[in-house]
């Protein structure tokens, strides 16, 4: 019952945000050109080489070498649409073991401070790594429920509800909630913020149909991030503590309380980058050894007690619809490191681009791994 009331009040929320976040947009005239029907489409190519040396037996050598091919059409009206597609991925081998193909079906709102998905659409790209590992934004790149963000002014919101894993007598039901907010204050040249995210994952029993249900046990998950930031120019900071609360209630209803200090840094100048990660506390997902990635999707260096990662990066190649990167991974813990070589290229094209006469004057494509 108390699973279900989670969802419930999960599913009010997101839902009062969606309206909200369309509700607040300016309104078109319905006679305006903006409102005609038109034809979207997009296509997205990704490559990725990512050799991983080093590590222990939760990150073991591994190397990671596929392609990921999105390809989605939509019918456009004002600031809504209906979009279609599939992901496509596929690991470069002799033979086509191990592929994914998983559809894309959602309504788009996209208004001038405001945006909203329902549906099986892309995650998102801007997730930390403690909610979202490298791996899993590989392995899992649909969403599949609601997303709603506003940007007005200073202040900046976004709510998800991702549906991981349906019920049934071999899988066990599991979603997650989260929501994120930010303050911006510009001062002089530089610019402030404050704010904080919080997602709730779940993981429930199987179905009735399961012979053993019983010995499932019923797990919650919370992470909370408050955090500052500053940014001035090519670099930035971020400050602030990860506080988790964990409880497999086949075991016991007590919660446990992992918590630390996690701090970011980057610096870009031109093609070189640099970005610095740091925590430092008790071990976050306490129950990962009996659970794994059914209930945490976030990276597993945060399962220690001190964990350093440098990422440098070199861009190679860069327009509105091609990018080529190059990077560098160093991983420390009290445990073990490790050394990541990672090359991406991506290829990325729409109706916009398709249309303009100018594509060396829009935004550079960014990577998307």
């Amino acid at each position: 019952m108390k699973g279900i009331n989670a969802i419930r009040h999960t599913l009010i929320a997101v839902a009062a945000l969606l309206w909200a976040s369309t509700a607040i947009a300016a309104p078109i005239s319905c006679d305006s050109a903006q409102w005609r029907p038109r034809l979207l489409w997009s296509v997205d190519l990704n490559a990725v080489l990512n050799n991983r040396e080093g590590g222990d037996e939760m990150r073991p050598d591994q190397t990671f070498f596929f392609t990921r091919l999105t390809p989605q059409i939509g019918i456009g009206l004002g600031p809504h649409s209906a979009r279609a597609g599939v992901v496509w991925y596929q690991p470069l081998v002799n033979e086509l073991s191990g592929y994914k193909v998983v559809p894309l079906v959602y309504y788009h709102y996209s208004g001038a401070d405001a945006e909203a998905k329902v549906g099986m659409f892309e995650a998102m790209e801007s997730m930390p790594r403690y909610l979202r590992s490298d791996s899993i934004n590989y392995l899992q790149p649909v969403m599949r429920g609601a997303y709603a963000a506003y940007r007005g002014g200073q202040n900046r919101l976004r709510a998800w509800l991702d549906w991981r894993q349906m019920q049934s007598a071999t899988r066990r039901e599991a979603f997650a909630a989260g929501a994120e907010y930010r303050r911006l204050i510009k001062v002089d040249n530089s610019r402030l913020g404050a704010g904080a995210i919080v997602e709730y994952s779940h993981l429930a029993k199987r179905s009735k149909a399961a012979a053993d249900r019983e010995l499932d046990g019923v797990n919650d998950h919370v992470i909370i991030n408050p955090s500052i930031t500053w940014r001035g120019g090519a670099f930035g900071v971020e400050l602030g503590l990860l506080l988790s609360l964990d409880r497999d209630r086949h075991a016991s209803e007590k919660w446990r309380t992992p918590a630390g200090v996690v701090a970011n840094a980057d610096w870009h100048w031109r093609w070189l980058g640099v970005e610095q990660t740091f925590y430092a506390g008790k071990e976050q997902m306490p129950l990962y050894g009996d659970y794994g990635s059914e209930l945490y999707w976030g990276d597993t260096w945060y399962h220690n007690k001190f964990y350093s990662r440098t990422d440098v990066s070199a861009t190679v190649f860069s327009t509105s619809y091609l990018n080529l990167e190059a990077r560098l991974t160093f991983h420390a813990s009290n445990h073990t490191t490790a050394f990541w070589q990672q090359v991406t290229a991506r290829f990325y094209f729409d109706q916009t681009l398709w249309h303009s006469s100018n594509r060396k004057s829009l935004p550079k494509l960014a990577p998307r791994f």
